[in-house]
């Protein structure tokens, strides 16, 4: 059976080899798991950044409500039930943009980040099973190793 990178066949592997196969598919599914984690709390952003639009209403103008300034710090502020809002694009851009507008933008991007997850999860899920085919075989070979000794052993 050949791993899905370099066409090796695994069964041929020694147990160090082994251990290394891990140890490289243990490296690439966290660092797999940690971009679909930080994929979906930006869709979850962009998702909460498009609600959070329903609340500029008319009903609403006046109202005072906590500003954010950075990721740690806001101020109070007042509600205007302006028709124009202003859209992080990212690296310090913002563009000037109408409610729905910014409410497309951010379904957009919501949208674009699904599809991005839904890309990934077969990878991760792809990387953990050949991770643990290559457990069960390491397994095996320390199993077979162990039962090795123990003949030489035996026959001492």
């Amino acid at each position: 059976m050949a791993d899905g990178g370099g066409g090796t066949d695994v069964n041929s592997l020694t147990p160090q080899q082994l251990d290394s196969l891990r140890q490289t598919l243990e490296q690439e599914i966290a660092y797999l798991t940690n971009s679909l984690q930080q994929l979906k709390a930006a869709q979850e952003k962009y998702s909460l950044s498009a609600a959070s639009l329903d609340s500029l209403t008319a009903e609403n103008e006046g109202r005072e409500v906590l500003v954010p300034l950075s990721g740690t710090l806001y101020a109070p502020g007042n509600l205007a039930a302006d028709k124009k809002v202003l859209v992080d694009v990212g690296t310090g851009y913002y563009l000037e943009k109408t409610i729905d507008g910014a409410k497309e933008f951010f379904e957009r991007r919501a949208t674009f980040l699904k599809e991005k997850i839904e890309l990934l999860q077969p990878q991760v899920m792809n990387k953990v099973k050949q991770k643990r085919m290559v457990e069960e075989l390491l397994q095996a070979a320390m199993a077979q190793m162990k039962a090795n000794a123990a003949k030489a052993n035996a026959a001492k």
